[in-house]
């Protein structure tokens, strides 16, 4: 029996050698393998942990800046509706004021060409009542005339 726990001793010594062998050459490393595997996952991790940190600032702050941009945009198309109006109401009046200088030019013309019209008129009235006038003397002095020398024959022949 004896040689029986010889052989058990010496398989418990090759066992004992594989233990260590496989210790040193796959246990070790593998060990080291995923250490090394368990460190770049929680550096993945906190690298994800800060990104989607950063990624939410960051669309915060895009957030505040589209409602920045928002807030302008409506600012400048209320401007732009303030000046709109302003200019209109300023092209009403300019409108205004040139239909009522143009209404007074008018008036202003329409005077002077019915006082120019009465003038004339008045020319033209005055040169036919002279014309008139001219011929109803002439008349009347050629019928005074003739009365007269018929007057002063009639008398030559009394």
């Amino acid at each position: 029996m004896m040689s029986l726990n010889w052989t058990m001793v010496l398989t418990i010594i090759n066992f004992l050698i594989l233990m260590y062998i496989l210790y040193v050459f796959l246990y070790k490393p593998l060990l080291e393998f995923l250490d090394k595997r368990a460190e770049k996952i929680r550096n993945d991790l906190e690298t994800a942990e800060k990104s989607r940190i950063e990624a939410e600032e960051l669309l915060k702050k895009r957030e505040e800046q589209l409602r920045e941009a928002r807030l302008e945009a409506k600012k400048i198309i209320e401007d732009a509706e303030v000046k709109a109006r302003e200019q209109a109401k300023k092209i009403l009046e300019d409108a205004e004021n040139l239909k009522s200088s143009i209404l007074k030019e008018a008036e202003e013309q329409k005077e002077h060409i019915i006082n120019e019209a009465k003038k004339e008129l008045i020319k033209e009235v005055i040169s036919l009542s002279t014309f008139i006038a001219e011929k109803l003397i002439k008349e009347n002095l050629e019928n005074i005339n003739q009365e007269k020398i018929i007057k002063e024959y009639l008398e030559k022949w009394k």
